[in-house]
């Protein structure tokens, strides 16, 4: 079973994110309104057994049937859509399973407080950093036999006298209480989570989902040496840490909503590409402020030097034409894969150019296709080069998608690179 907290959003809300979110062991479906409430679809899956499902927890015999309604939640999506899977606790397990079965369909895979183990429980380190060592506080567990005494147990659950002090020691005490009253027992299936897979292939194949792990600092279910047990044995691409106990959908639930959007905006990043194109006489070097800012935060960058420019061996006496010229940059683009989109900043900027070859820059094509292109226009207050009154005049010729100002020369790239970077990412 699960909940869809999308179903009667517009058809501009479902191109944002859809989010699924996977609950831990003895929980339910638990939906974060400040996702909703941004305009993300939202789908909380209820796992066999669990509080929304119909299923009794001791007749779940194998982690295939705890993990069914993910599965086939993950089955039915439309072709081509994709979903950002978060795992809380033993979520994770379930997450991992269908990153394995799955992984073409997820964007990326948050883990909090989550067991991340990349088989399952294969070994015994797996069983070591994956499952809670609750020994210090006593006899902690009550287990049900469905199947008789004389049979393993079917299901277990924590004693509530030890839920709060485990489970949600930071969080308010009405969302403890209101959770206590929820809590179902787990199928003991839980424990047979293996996931098999060779060396070469499935490995890889879900080494390709991004996987960003949020780890709890105050922690007494999954303590953080566990975690950090995990991480290090499958180091995800980002770590995050928060100062709470195990549930922080309940004790800090606005600080976990921003971790995740930040998780969002370096996956954004992780998929930009600026192409950064210089004037006359300059190079790509003319760019080296710029392109530290835009690389540490995580964007890919190229700068290119045009026929004659920068270290390009070509004498820029022998270019003869625009198209000669720009060769470089055309090259370039055409290499780029179809389903890749680049960001290209042009500025109008110390070697001698090709100015009759500049100087024949004609274009002949389709208004439509070009007008397609978003444009971003930064006009320099300060420019001697390239007055303001000819960026107003061309601005109001080709009117581009945004106009931004920035209180510089010619060259804000020296003159003001971090204001320069912050405008580029607000155009995103």
């Amino acid at each position: 079973m699960h909940t869809d907290a999308g179903d009667d959003f517009s058809e501009s809300c479902r191109s944002t994110e859809h989010f699924v979110l996977v609950h831990g062991a003895g929980h339910g479906a638990w939906l974060l309104r400040l996702l909703q409430d941004s305009g993300h679809r939202v789908s909380a899956v209820d796992l066999a057994g669990a509080a929304g499902s119909l299923v009794d927890p001791n007749h779940v015999r194998s982690f295939d049937d705890y993990n069914a309604p993910l599965l086939d939640l993950m089955a039915s999506l439309p072709a081509g859509d994709k979903v950002i899977l978060i795992g809380h606790s033993a979520g994770g397990l379930s997450v991992v399973h269908a990153m394995h079965l799955f992984g073409d369909r997820i964007k990326q895979a948050i883990f909090i407080a989550a067991t991340m183990l990349q088989f399952g429980y294969q070994t015994e380190q797996d069983i070591k950093d994956g499952v809670p060592d609750l020994s210090e506080h006593g006899d902690v567990y009550d287990l049900t036999f469905g199947l008789g005494a004389d049979h393993p147990p079917t299901a277990v659950a924590l004693r509530k006298e030890f839920q709060r002090i485990i489970l949600y020691q930071q969080s308010p005490q009405e969302d403890s209480a209101l959770a206590s009253i929820l809590l179902r027992p787990w199928p003991t299936a839980l424990s047979t989570a293996r996931f098999t897979g060779d060396d070469g292939g499935v490995e890889s194949f879900i080494d390709r989902v991004r996987r960003v792990y949020i780890k709890t600092e105050n922690d007494r279910m999954v303590q953080p040496e566990q975690q950090e047990a995990m991480i290090r044995r499958w180091p995800p691409s980002k770590v995050m840490v928060m100062d709470t106990d195990h549930s922080p959908f309940f004790s800090a639930p606005e600080l976990l909503f921003n971790l995740i959007l930040k998780s969002l905006a370096r996956m954004s990043m992780a998929r930009e590409h600026f192409v950064l194109v210089h004037g006359e006489g300059h190079g790509s070097w003319c760019w080296f402020k710029l392109r530290w800012l835009l690389e540490s935060s995580g964007y890919q960058v190229t700068c290119i030097d045009l026929a004659g420019a920068g270290v390009d061996p070509t004498d820029p006496n022998t270019v003869r034409s625009f198209e000669q010229y720009d060769k470089p940059l055309l090259d370039l683009i055409s290499a780029i894969p179809e389903d890749e989109k680049e960001s290209v900043l042009a500025s109008m900027l110390m070697r001698p150019w090709p100015v009759t070859a500049i100087s024949t820059a004609s274009f002949e094509g389709d208004d439509e296709r070009l007008n397609r292109i978003k444009r971003v226009f930064i006009k320099t207050e300060r420019d001697h080069m390239l007055n303001p009154q000819q960026q107003d005049s061309m601005i109001k010729k080709w009117p581009p998608s945004e106009v931004l100002e920035i209180d510089t020369d010619h060259s804000p790239f020296f003159s003001a690179p971090e204001q320069l970077f912050n405008l580029i990412v607000k155009s995103l």
